[in-house]
């Protein structure tokens, strides 16, 4: 069995239903077996940083494409702003999960390392390098059950999914 198809059953498990308020999404459109581009990053750990965002973002998130959505704006924000995805997710007051948490390499390693306990670490850590289109090229996103933010208004909703809406 080739690493695609392990990827994949990986992605079938954890994702056994289709979310029933997104009439939007067609499964059968999404393509999650073609490798995202590749990045080099030289930081020991750009691979946690990404997956223990993906965690910390949307871990809780149970919906077709919530732990994708999150990879896709990281990716999205990395190759319009020539970061690196480790970069980008580390930004400041970029992804809220990282605010005082990646202040010296020992609190970043102790963030990770509660990252790496939730249930969910491998599916996330499997999302990395795929390529999906759930959030249609989204490079923002905030969870509803806050204030819409101030770049909210100027910016074109493209997506929800479950408690994330994303815009470009």
């Amino acid at each position: 069995m080739n690493k695609y198809a392990i990827l994949l059953l990986s992605a079938s498990t954890a994702f056994a239903t289709i979310d029933g308020d997104r009439a939007d999404l067609n499964v059968d459109e999404i393509d999650v077996l073609k490798p995202h581009r590749l990045v080099y990053d030289s930081c020991p750990y750009a691979h946690d940083i990404i997956a223990a965002t993906i965690i910390m973002e949307a871990g809780g998130e149970y919906h077709v494409g919530a732990l994708e959505g999150v990879y896709e704006v990281i990716m999205n924000r990395a190759e319009k702003r020539n970061k690196t995805p480790a970069q980008v997710c580390l930004q400041r007051k970029q992804f809220s999960c990282w605010n005082g948490k990646a202040d010296g390499i020992k609190a970043l390693e102790d963030t990770i390392a509660q990252a790496k306990k939730h249930p969910r670490w491998k599916i996330a850590v499997n999302v990395i390098g795929t390529q999906t289109n759930y959030t249609k090229g989204a490079d923002h996103y905030y969870a509803d059950y806050i204030a819409e933010p101030y770049w909210a208004s100027s910016m074109k909703r493209t997506v929800k999914i479950g408690k994330h809406i994303f815009f470009k």
